[in-house]
């Protein structure tokens, strides 16, 4: 009896553990939304290697076919030959109006109008293909691990300097270990990633005024060896040490840091032994880290919990990974792109009734999220998720709001303005209360505004003739522009400072110093 409890226990632990696994990658497989883009789709080829955005905003990809840039809706594709290079790009910059890209035997400038300027190395020298063999400090650029085609193995390598202004090639050093670097305290760091059986050691090496020198080693354990790292934070790397000799493959996490020269090095956690094809930053925190593990290709590590999940989306090998400035996902793989519209989107129910009807939410300086609910009026939840809700205050008196609409900011002194079917409500942290909401009557509001250079916020509202667009000042003070019969849906400052004003039919702009609403009959397409 006692023997088939214990079997019927641990069966039950075995369940819950599998039904928390699935419930949690359920939440995750419904939380973002992602597009695949292959060779129907314009790219020049479905081996992605590489991703790139640049100042313009395009996205530049790196294939063995070439190169495709992305503006959104349509690929611009370079071949090889176009790029004069022989086989796949390996770093793309910007300098300049122009997009310059590394092969492993050229540098080659691409600018807006499509014309290219391309520089080969010296003597035939050639540049290997593995991350960190390029860094930038200024107008130099640092290319490691630079080899001759005549030369059988990696090394022996010579490092070269190339001037961007200039587009000249000098040589800084020769006879050097393979090499990854990465600039740390605007100094171009470079650390030995292969270990051999005569050189059991971790070598740290620093540019000074063209001068490569070793600042420091660190013996390590394995006869053989080679390491993958990435930078997290400013100082903060991850890297993954892989053992090679036939005894034991071993691949472990550890966590690197970098300060005044010298390095640490912290075991973290196992890693499952197969080959590692990228380990890139998702987060101060967080890594993502291409596996090539039967059935899943990429997993994010949690060194902090040393813990590893699968990210969930079916891909074939990923081999690089671009966060764009949007903080969208861009993942770089063997049969194509995948685009993720964001990371992790978790959904919440704030339970105020059989539907919430959020049509507005913001986050204050003091870590409230507000929200704004068509059905329940208005509410607060705290840093610790906590939720009240809020007393709407009319003249003194308790009003309660119903219907919350979509529009809110916050202004230069900490005040929030959340929009009602009524006028607008006022969060003023100087009066102590965090749940308490002023509010001020001005008839429907659709849209508020902060202009934060001028610390003025900007309303609609209606009269029973007319529409209204409302100013107020920092002292509270507020000032009316009489409009038209048309709702006030957005206010914002153009390139030019002018206010501008969009309605459900047409646009109009505040003539500040007349103090008059003036329509605007420019046609645009």
């Amino acid at each position: 009896m006692m023997k088939s409890n214990r079997i019927i226990i641990m069966l039950l632990l075995i369940w819950t553990g599998l039904t928390g696994f699935s419930q949690e990658q359920k939440k995750w497989n419904h939380s973002y939304t992602h597009r695949y883009f292959g060779i129907r789709d314009g790219l020049v080829q479905s081996q992605v290697f590489l991703s790139f955005q640049d100042s313009y905003g395009y996205l530049w990809f790196s294939t063995f076919n070439g190169v495709s840039r992305f503006d959104g809706l349509h690929f611009e594709n370079f071949s090889q030959d176009d790029l004069r290079i022989n086989g796949r790009v390996r770093y793309f910059n910007d300098y300049g109006t122009a997009v310059y890209m590394v092969s492993s035997n050229n540098i080659v400038f691409v600018y807006p109008d499509r014309t290219m300027e391309c520089y080969s190395l010296p003597d035939n020298f050639q540049i290997s293909g593995i991350k960190g063999t390029v860094a930038v400090d200024g107008d130099q650029l640092y290319l490691f691990n630079c080899y001759q085609s005549t030369q059988s193995d990696w090394k022996d390598l010579t490092l070269f300097r190339f001037d961007l202004t200039d587009k000249t090639f000098t040589k800084i050093a020769e006879d050097l270990p393979y090499l990854q670097a990465n600039v740390v305290d605007e100094k171009i760091i470079a650390i030995t990633t292969w270990g051999e059986i005569n050189n059991q050691q971790l070598s740290v090496y620093r540019i000074d005024d063209d001068r490569l020198r070793i600042v420091q080693t660190i013996p390590m354990e394995m006869k053989d060896f080679y390491v993958y790292f990435t930078q997290t934070s400013h100082n903060k790397y991850f890297a993954t040490i892989v053992n090679r000799s036939e005894n034991d493959k071993s691949r472990n996490l550890y966590q690197l840091m970098i300060e005044n020269d010298s390095i640490r090095l912290n075991f973290l956690m196992s890693l499952p032994q197969h080959d590692i094809y990228c380990m890139e930053r998702l987060d101060d925190h967080r890594l993502f880290i291409g596996i090539d593990v039967p059935g899943q290709s990429l997993f994010v590590l949690d060194p902090d919990k040393c813990s590893m999940e699968a990210f969930p989306l079916d891909m074939l090998i990923v081999n690089h990974i671009l966060t764009d400035r949007d903080d969208n996902l861009w993942f770089a793989t063997e049969e194509g792109v995948y685009f993720c519209s964001r990371f992790f989107f978790e959904s919440y129910r704030l339970g105020l009734g059989r539907n919430d009807n959020i049509w507005g939410v913001i986050k204050d300086t003091h870590g409230s999220v507000r929200f704004s609910s068509y059905m329940y009026g208005f509410w607060r939840a705290d840093s610790q998720g906590n939720l009240f809700p809020a007393q709407t205050v009319y003249n003194g008196r308790d009003f309660p709001v119903q219907y919350g609409y979509m529009s809110n900011c916050e202004d230069s002194l900490g005040r929030v303005f959340q929009t009602f079917n009524g006028g607008i409500a006022v969060f003023d942290p100087k009066q102590g209360n965090p749940n308490r909401l002023d509010l001020i009557q001005t008839g429907s509001i659709l849209v508020v505004y902060h202009d934060r250079e001028n610390r003025q916020t900007w309303f609609g509202g209606h009269t029973e003739s007319s529409r209204i667009l409302n100013l107020m000042d920092e002292n509270g003070k507020i000032t009316t522009y009489p409009f038209d019969n048309r709702h006030i849906i957005s206010i914002c400052r153009d390139c030019n400072r002018k206010l501008r004003i969009g309605t459900f039919y047409g646009e109009a702009w505040l003539d500040e110093e007349n103090g008059v609403i003036v329509s605007d009959t420019a046609q645009r397409p």
